[in-house]
């Protein structure tokens, strides 16, 4: 199956997390690449309570992550 690209938009930064493993910190990742299926996203900021989504994604779907972390 081909992978899915995901777009990030967090603000200010974030750990991000795909089933359960770190795939790289936001910015500078702006996009990720996963496989298609049902995806557990965490993105990880600090103390901040973190922002966690499941999506059941689709090989032809647009994917796009906004969040930001408030002070």
């Amino acid at each position: 199956a081909k992978s899915v690209t995901v777009r990030l938009a967090i603000k200010p930064w974030g750990e991000v997390y795909v089933d359960g493993k770190k795939v790289g910190i936001t910015p500078p990742l702006h996009k990720i690449k996963i496989p298609p299926g049902k995806r557990q996203i965490v993105v990880r900021n600090g103390d901040f309570l973190p922002y966690r989504a499941t999506f059941d994604i689709r090989p032809e779907s647009l994917l796009q992550i906004s969040h930001q972390f408030d002070k």
